[in-house]
């Protein structure tokens, strides 16, 4: 797991490359574009959790979501239609949009935990749909200026 985002030259990207591009956007971070999967957002979740897993997690997901943001519900629908999904986990951007990033994500999961017991499910499933799901519906509702950037693994 250890990535990191990388210039054009293939280098990772110095302090100051980041501060110059953050001028003009908000987020850095990574997509899985670069792939060209020819799996949907769903079927990329179901390749990551077992089946009956993935139905019963996402569901729960989809009620604590619904719960919390109802204006946001119908944009689920379409996002996982997609052929990309924002990938990795990966990001840099202000603090003030991580911050408000992990507000809406663990108010989402405190509701989630609420109503799914986590030690019936291999624990990384939940861990999924937050990469899939959670960073990208954020990211798609909250009009922020996102930069997708490669990255490399080293």
């Amino acid at each position: 797991y250890r990535r990191y985002f990388v210039n054009n030259n293939g280098n990772m990207l110095s302090e100051c490359e980041i501060r110059e591009i953050l001028k003009d956007c908000d987020v850095i971070a990574h997509t899985s574009k670069q792939n060209n999967s020819k799996w949907t957002m769903y079927e990329e979740l179901k390749h990551c959790c077992k089946a009956g897993d993935l139905n019963k997690i996402y569901c729960h997901f989809l009620c604590a979501i619904k719960f919390l943001h109802p204006e946001l519900f119908s944009k689920i629908d379409d996002m996982m239609k997609l052929k990309w999904h924002w990938q990795l986990n990966m990001c840099i951007c202000k603090k003030e949009i991580f911050v408000e990033y992990c507000k809406f994500a663990f108010e989402i999961s405190d509701i989630f935990l609420s109503v799914y017991n986590i030690k019936n499910y291999p624990l990384r499933s939940a861990g999924y749909i937050y990469e899939i799901l959670i960073w990208g519906l954020f990211l798609e509702t909250h009009n922020y200026r996102v930069l997708d950037m490669p990255v490399k693994v080293i």
